[in-house]
Parts: C-alpha cells; structure tokens; sequence
C-alpha cells in the first residue's frame, strides 16, 4: 500500500468511525426518551419505529463499509466515500429528526445530492462498459454529455418514484407530495445532472483531472 492509498483509507476509516459514534449516541438518545428517560420533545410526525429503521441502515452499512470495502475489487474515491458516509447520516437521521423532508428547501438539497451521486454512477458504469484492456476510453465530449445525462435522467425518474412512494408511506402527514413538488423535485433533478454532465465535458475535453478524480473504477482481476 503506497503513502497516498494509506492516506485515503485513513481518512475514509475515521469518517466512518465518527459517523457510527454519532449513529451510536442517537441511538442511545432515542432508547432513553423512547423508555422516558430523557424528555426532547421531536415533531409531531416522528415515529420510532422509521428512526430505528434509518438508524439499522445507518449502523448496517458502516459496518459493512469498515470491514469489506478492500475486499472487493470496486475502487471508490476517497471524498466519494466520505461523502456519502456524511450524507447517508444526514439524510436519514438528521432530516427525520428534523422533519427536514416537510421542508422543501430540504428535499431540493435532497434531490440535488441524489441527482449528483447518479451521475457520479452514470459516468462509472459507461466508463467500465466501454473501456477498453488498458483502461482507456476513447470517446467524445458529446457522447459523453448524452451518455452521462441520459442515465442520470433515466435513474433519476425511477428513483423519484420510489421515494414519493417511501414519502408517502413513511412520513405521515407529509406536506410535499403533489404534483407542483413532484415537478420542481425533477426539474432540480433535471438540471443538476445537465450541469453535471457538462463540466464532467469539459473536463474531458481539457486536463481529465476532474472526471479521473469521479471515477469509480472496477479493477480486473
């Protein structure tokens, strides 16, 4: 393992262990004023049995991610990884206990990050389906921008249903789940992958720094 590869995985285990201690104390918090304990007052649609669940996921994939992430042959980037450790905790536990998903500034940021991790996705599987033996993908800012956008919108579309579906299961009382929501949810969707996709052009029509440091690459063994 060289210096750098060292760096990143350091960096990555302590997001992850920082991450599962907050996971672990929110636990403790919710158990203590379940049982009455402690007394803080969450809104009124809170439900303890959807906070443990985003708490199960939250703790099942940091551990998950701590013990086998060097055993596969999936190579992520370190800020990709730290990302969505961050994000997973936040999105979950930290909107819940907030009702940040009634708010929808908070679902435009939601849908914003889930649009930029599909591109991220998008940009990976087309590059680990058309490259080539030595990793080289010989392709054309255009092809790039209608590959990268399309999947992303794709996705995009089918994500958004799932998770008005979960919105409308789980969050009882939801306040943002007609059509006017529904349309500025994938207009951020929407836009957020067509800037995406250009600067990942422009990048690979210049230096490459950029879309090499977003690749998530599939090492052959």
């Amino acid at each position: 393992m060289d210096r750098e590869t060292f760096k990143d995985d350091l960096a990555c285990n302590v997001t992850l262990i920082a991450v599962l201690l907050a996971t672990v104390i929110y636990l403790l918090i919710l158990t203590l004023n379940l049982f009455h304990v402690s007394h803080i007052d969450f809104h009124e649609n809170f439900n303890y049995i959807t906070a443990y669940i985003f708490v199960i996921a939250c703790l099942a994939l940091y551990i998950f991610g701590f013990f086998t992430y060097r055993l596969t042959n999936i190579y992520m980037p370190s800020w990709f990884r730290i990302m969505f450790y961050i994000a997973f905790f936040i999105f979950t536990n930290i909107y819940y206990v907030c009702n940040l998903f009634n708010s929808m500034l908070g679902l435009v940021f939601f849908f914003a990050y889930i649009s930029f991790l599909v591109c991220i996705i998008s940009l990976s599987i087309y590059f680990n389906t058309q490259k080539d033996e030595k990793n080289k993908l010989k392709i054309q800012s255009k092809s790039l921008i209608a590959s990268v956008f399309f999947y992303s919108v794709a996705a995009n579309a089918i994500l958004q249903f799932v998770i008005n579906f979960i919105k409308v299961i789980a969050f009882e009382g939801h306040k943002f789940s007609n059509l006017s929501a529904y349309l500025i949810e994938f207009g951020t969707m929407l836009g957020v992958s067509a800037i995406v996709a250009i600067i990942f052009a422009l990048s690979l029509a210049g230096t490459k720094t950029l879309i090499n440091a977003c690749l998530i690459k599939v090492n052959n063994r």
